[in-house]
Formats: C-alpha cells, structure tokens, sequence
C-alpha cells in the first residue's frame, strides 16, 4: 500500500514538472515562437506611439496615416464629409441627424487601410504562439475624430424614433461600405486565428467612468459605442472595449489593468530577458 502512494506521488510530480517545462522551456530558443505571444496596436497620433515605445516596448505599434481606400485626400469639416457621404448614401438616418443638427468636427480620410489590414494578415500567419491586437478609433477605425451616441435613454429613444441603428452609424464612420465590408472581412479572419481583438481609445465614450465626463458622454455611452463597435468586429465583447481615459489618458497603462494583456505582456518581458541572458547581454 505504501509502494502504490510512492508511485501516485512519483508520477504527480513527474507530470508538474512537465507542464512548468512546456509553459517555460530552459532553452527560451526551444519553440520560443510557439511559447511566447505577440501583440500589435494600430493608432494614428505620434505621441501614443511614443507612449508605448518608451512604456511598453515590447508592443509592436504601427501608425496610421492617411487612407487611401477612401476618396477623401486631405482635411475637411464635417460638413463637407456629410455631403459626400450622403450623396452615396442618401437615405442614412444618422447623416441626416447630424446634419440637421449641424454638428462640426475635423480630420477626415484618415484611417486603417487595406494596406494595413493585409499587412495585419501576413504578420497573423508568421507569429505564433497567442497574438493580441488593438486598434485605436478615432481616425483609426473610424475615418473621423469622435463619434456621436445617445448619452442617455432620452437620446436613444430619439434615435430609435428616427429609426437611427448601429450599421447607420457604422458606415457613417467607416467611411464606406467597401471598407467597412473589409473590416468585418478582416475581422473573420481575425476569429479564425483565435487572434484576441480590442479597442483601445482615449475617446470618453468608451470610459467605464461615464460620470467623469458628464459634459460629453452618459449612461448609456458606452453600451451604445459598443453596438457600434460591434458592425466593425462581431464577435468582440464588450470587457474589450478599453478606454485610456480610465488611466488618465495613458494608454499603455491599460495594459496593467487588464488581466489578459498583463499576462501576455509579463511572459513577452520573460522572454525578451531570458534571450538577452543567454545572448550574453545579460549576467546570468
């Protein structure tokens, strides 16, 4: 009876040690690939991108530029967007609000090209190991700065009288239906990868501290933003939806607050030191 418990015991032991082998190989160039985890951000502002390099070096941040998938070449108001927007979709509810309501805002055609989603494939296909993305909204998935959703149920009630849904709005800020076709395209591919997709914006409305930011956004903000998110990536949910204002405009500090990102980032770091060790880089 004493000799079955010792072989329990032995062979228990024998198959912990194993799993700590397999998740922490003693060669970190054993595999490393597969082990390890890859993570990329697309954002359009400089000083994000400088954020990361110095915060979170190990995040490989690509800026976006100017789309060229849209006809659109340089900046113009809202007004000027509206009329080309609803000569190619007359009949959109939500262009027609926000005309009538003759709401302004800056900077558009700029955005996630097709370019960068192809690239966003290729570079999917040559990682392994867990992956993670992160897109920025404003002038990143939408083609504008901002984006305007029923603060409270008042507003929403408006929105539902008008017959306003989440795919008006959607196409309003994606520009265009080929490219919002392209995103939700990219987006299957995407699912199939078992590739982790989040939004990561400064932008108010995805804040789950919406009574900070009373002047702008409300209760229903975030819910409402998700909706719209939702015609972009399907399958996203809404714990994905980030909002840098949670950590004072700071985004990679979103980083160490959510498990998933910290976990992936924390073995990132683990093996970025055990290559310097063994490269000599590091005393070991």
């Amino acid at each position: 009876m004493f000799s079955t418990k010792k072989k329990s015991y032995r062979k228990k032991s024998s198959t912990k040690k194993t799993i700590l082998h397999k998740a922490f190989p003693r060669d970190p160039f054993i595999k490393e690939k597969r082990a390890c985890c890859s993570i990329r951000f697309y954002d359009n502002q400089t000083d994000i991108v400088k954020q990361f390099m110095i915060s979170k070096p190990l995040v490989e941040v690509v800026q976006v530029a100017a789309d060229p998938f849209l006809p659109l070449t340089q900046t113009m108001d809202t007004t000027q967007y509206i009329h080309y927007f609803l000569k190619e979709n007359p009949k959109n509810p939500y262009a027609q609000y926000l005309y009538q309501m003759g709401i302004r805002n800056n900077d558009t055609a700029i955005g996630f090209s097709v370019e960068k989603g192809e690239d966003l494939k290729r570079w999917v296909k040559e990682k392994r190991g867990e992956k993670a993305v992160l897109f920025d909204w404003d002038r990143t998935l939408s083609v504008l700065e901002g984006i305007v959703v029923p603060p409270n149920q008042w507003v929403a009630q408006e929105f539902k009288q008008r017959r306003i849904v989440a795919k008006d709005i959607a196409l309003y800020y994606a520009g265009t239906r080929e490219r919002l076709k392209y995103i939700r395209l990219l987006s299957a591919f995407l699912d199939k990868h078992k590739v982790h997709v989040y939004i990561l914006t400064n932008n108010p409305v995805a804040s789950t501290q919406w009574s900070q930011w009373r002047d702008s956004v409300g209760p229903e903000s975030r819910d409402q933003f998700f909706r719209v998110v939702r015609q972009f990536f399907p399958s996203i949910k809404i714990e994905n939806i980030l909002s840098g204002m949670d950590t004072n405009g700071f985004k990679p500090d979103v980083f160490n607050k959510h498990p998933i990102l910290r976990y992936m980032y924390e073995r990132m770091e683990h093996w970025e030191y055990m290559k310097q060790r063994e490269s000599g880089l590091i005393l070991k």
